[in-house]
């Protein structure tokens, strides 16, 4: 029982990911606006009704794919903190791998980037309360290393915003399929970072 349980939910999963898949695909070429859920339902060759099976409407979909980059951003922070490691390595391996997750999500976060005006006031500001509590991991980070004299910065709140925005950016120049991996890409972000926060010398 707990076998077709588990399978009946990959299943669910997968028909999730597909509607998110061709739902995307279209918002960042047409836009949201000029998107109708039957064009999403033809994209897929299903009906309307499969996709209200899964989602209430079309800004549901939106929020699920708009959400995706900063719930992985979030799950990496988390992991990261929670090793007993230096500050300074902390911070260099979450610029690092936040860097890779946001390019694996990059479709994602272009289409949230573009279309957050269109999404409901309350999805919005759980979105916006995420952001900023990724931006609160890294303010704390950055304390720890100032209070063991890793990192020199004036204002932890500017810099740990500006850490952020750093990652962000890489959504609107990054071209796949280009000279630089997503691994190289981060590597490349988070040897800036530590140069911005530490000592001189």
């Amino acid at each position: 029982m707990a076998r077709a349980s588990a399978l009946k939910t990959e299943v669910a999963a997968l028909k999730r990911a597909r509607i998110l898949e061709h739902s995307r695909e279209l918002f960042a070429r047409k836009g949201y606006q000029n998107t109708t859920l039957d064009e999403i339902a033809g994209s897929l060759e299903v009906t309307k009704p499969f996709i209200y099976s899964y989602y209430a409407n079309k800004g549901a979909i939106l929020f699920e794919i708009s959400q995706l980059g900063i719930a992985c951003s979030l799950q990496v922070m988390n992991e990261i903190r929670a090793h007993d490691i230096s500050p300074r390595e902390k911070l260099f391996r979450l610029v690092e791998e936040v860097t890779v997750v946001t390019l694996q999500n990059q479709d994602n976060l272009a289409v949230y980037l573009r279309e957050e005006k269109e999404l409901d006031p309350d999805r919005s500001k759980e979105i916006m309360e995420k952001r900023g509590e990724f931006d609160h991991g890294i303010a704390d980070i950055l304390e720890d290393g100032i209070a063991k004299g890793q990192f020199d910065i004036n204002d932890v709140s500017v810099t740990s915003k500006t850490i952020g925005g750093m990652i962000s950016w890489v959504v609107y120049w990054y071209r796949p399929g280009g000279s630089q991996s997503h691994e190289a890409v981060g590597r490349m972000i988070a040897d800036m970072v530590m140069k911005i926060v530490s000592r001189p010398g």
